[in-house]
């Protein structure tokens, strides 16, 4: 783990399945792990579950919100106004490029980096490949490569990016830079 990492807040939206995966690669990781989800599924050890979206955020210096499609936009705006300005906040959902361009726009509004993941998490937790872009993507990449997450930051007009990465399979988003 790189030293930069040490003692950083990391708050999760959603402790499904997968995400649970993401969550304890992360807390073996040392870091201080916050999780929200209002459904009744476990908490892993290490995590400290929150009952609020707000709360989790509060001290957050990245957010990872691993939530499905339909709900990204809701966490997002569920807390927006009770995340740091220097947190960087990481959307996983498996979402349109529409969605993810106005989580973008909202995120921007308040003055934090946003990135949005374009491949799917498949349930491997930190060892899942993911391609990224947008404001907060290089940010993302030094972070969670340092976690040992393989990461393809794609640089460029991170909009254009989102836009034609969404609208082709995730293995030619390498291409799109």
């Amino acid at each position: 783990m790189h030293a930069s990492l040490k003692g950083k807040n990391i708050a999760l939206f959603s402790l499904g399945e997968a995400d649970s995966l993401v969550a304890i690669d992360i807390q073996k990781a040392a870091l201080n792990i916050t999780a929200y989800d209002p459904k009744h599924v476990a908490t892993p050890t290490g995590v400290d579950r929150i009952q609020t979206p707000s709360e989790a955020v509060t001290d957050a210096d990245v957010v990872v919100a691993l939530t499905a499609g339909d709900d990204a936009l809701d966490a997002l705006e569920q807390a927006i106004t009770d995340i740091p300005s220097t947190a960087l906040y990481g959307d996983f959902s498996t979402n349109s490029a529409a969605a993810k361009l106005a989580m973008a726009d909202k995120a921007a509004s308040f003055d934090f980096d946003f990135v949005a993941l374009m491949t799917v998490v498949p349930g491997k937790g930190l060892r899942t490949p993911v391609t990224v872009s947008g404001t907060g993507a290089a940010r993302f990449e030094e972070i969670f490569t340092s976690l040992e997450m393989p990461v393809n930051y794609l640089a460029g007009n991170p909009w254009t990016i989102v836009r034609n990465c969404m609208s082709v399979p995730a293995r030619r988003c390498s291409a799109i830079s």
